[in-house]
């Protein structure tokens, strides 16, 4: 049984959670991956469909839908 440290104590007493962990346009199941397109102010990674605009991974609105949560909803 390994014991925690005083770091991960504070954090787990915080509630803190890491960016990869929190929700936004990264995990959304209504984002792509896609190459830009070079063209003006086109530079983003990640394009929301139904938005139709590029978009970051910590980028986040009132339609977020997790991937994971979705595919659990799907499958149950």
């Amino acid at each position: 049984m390994s014991r925690s440290s005083p770091l991960q104590r504070a954090q787990e007493r915080m509630g803190y959670l890491y960016h990869t962990q929190r929700d936004g346009c990264g995990n959304c199941v209504q984002a792509r991956s896609v190459e830009p397109s070079g063209a003006l102010n086109d530079r983003h990674r990640l394009r929301c469909i139904p938005g139709g605009f590029g978009t970051t991974a910590f980028s986040i609105c009132n339609q977020h839908q997790r991937k994971d949560s979705h595919a659990h909803q799907a499958h149950t």
